[in-house]
């Protein structure tokens, strides 16, 4: 069974910072699981800064590292003007709609690592997990885009392949 260190909810945290220093056999992965942004401690443009530095050190081993989405930084990524406004969503301010950009150019720099979930040792992580519910609904859409043909084609690996295909496909000015 593999090794792995969850690190939850960054919210502009910097504690995550104590995992670079750990010895590489001391784990098989590390797993960020979302929510990059929207602290209520860290000043902007530390935020962004932050989560600059995350991906930099994912980068550094992406075949043990994992980068995830949160409902958080999912919100800055909503097409509609202002997100879907989670709790401490950074609107509001004078300056939130140039904020809310610099967000989502900050995603959607790292669509090259930023995944929807991880699975290992038929465990999977995610931000908030799947319901059945969520999992039914998914591979229905699945069958009507004509990407499966039944619940047994549908993994974790073919929900990231449709999600990083829809983060390229992603238009910040629309």
């Amino acid at each position: 069974m593999a090794s792995i260190l969850s690190v939850p909810d960054v919210h502009g945290s910097h504690e995550w910072e104590v995992v670079k220093n750990l010895p590489k056999d001391s784990y098989d992965y590390i797993v960020f699981h979302g929510d990059y942004f929207d602290s209520w401690e860290s000043e902007w443009p530390d935020q962004g800064e932050n989560f600059k530095n995350i991906c930099d050190f994912v980068r550094e081993d992406i075949a043990h590292r994992k980068l995830l989405i949160g409902n958080h930084d999912w919100s800055y990524l909503s097409q509609s003007r202002e997100g879907q406004n989670c709790s401490g969503h950074q609107s509001g301010s004078i300056y939130s709609e140039g904020k809310i950009t610099v967000i989502r150019e900050l995603l959607l720099g790292a669509r090259d690592i930023l995944e929807l979930a991880f699975e290992c040792d038929g465990w999977v992580f995610s931000h908030a997990g799947f319901s059945k519910t969520a999992v039914n609904y998914m591979q229905e859409i699945l069958k009507n885009l004509g990407m499966i043909q039944d619940e047994k084609e549908y993994s974790i690996s073919l929900l990231n392949s449709v999600f990083k295909k829809r983060l390229e496909e992603y238009d910040i000015f629309n």
